[in-house]
């Protein structure tokens, strides 16, 4: 095992995080130990779902292949499932709201050559089955509705390639607004246009 990764074992499985997750890991071992420990077995996490599957002859939990194809493989690590989940809890106690529920397989609605951009704004709409709710645009988008050929669809998962960042406020409820300049939140509004 790599010295930037950690393993937490139970008597059925065991998983991979890297050592600043390991607390984080202790909770979510603790979390598949209520669920049936045998292979092929899923738990939904927050924004992710992971799975047991056997590696080496050991039953480790394995998280989406998000560098690859997350909707059909799966990797022996829990790091990226963690690290998202801590931000949005950062985030949602600052903002003093309970979680939203989204996957990292759901739409995100994009305006063209936002991601360009240093400031980026997102809203969140009432999700829908398949789709998040939330749409990306450049803080500095002309008011007024957009042609549809402006916008195009991501998975939510895409965004740890191109704005990581912008996860942390995904578990947000609908009608609240997040403004980032480049990688630092710099403005945060409810529903309410309160700010946070």
């Amino acid at each position: 095992m790599a010295s930037n990764s950690h393993a937490v074992i139970r008597p059925h499985f065991r998983l991979i995080c890297t050592p600043a997750q390991q607390t984080q890991g202790e909770w979510l071992a603790s979390l598949v130990e209520t669920v049936q420990p045998n292979a092929g077995a899923t738990v939904r996490v927050g924004w992710s779902v992971l799975r047991l599957q056997s590696f080496d002859g050991k039953l480790v939990l394995c998280e989406p292949d998000f560098d690859g194809n997350p909707f059909t493989d799966f990797r022996p690590s829990v790091s990226t499932t963690l690290e998202v989940l801590a931000a949005e809890k950062s985030l949602l106690d600052r903002a003093g709201c309970a979680p939203v529920t989204w996957r990292y397989d759901e739409k995100v609605v994009v305006r063209r050559g936002a991601f360009g951009e240093s400031r980026i704004v997102a809203q969140r709409q009432p999700p829908k089955d398949g789709d998040s709710g939330w749409y990306v645009a450049s803080a500095d988008e002309r008011v007024g509705t957009p042609r549809p050929e402006e916008l195009e669809a991501l998975w939510a998962y895409q965004l740890l390639q191109v704005r990581p960042e912008l996860l942390a406020a995904f578990a947000l409820p609908a009608g609240w607004i997040a403004v980032w300049d480049g990688p630092t939140l710099v403005a945060l509004t409810d529903e309410n246009d309160v700010a946070h």
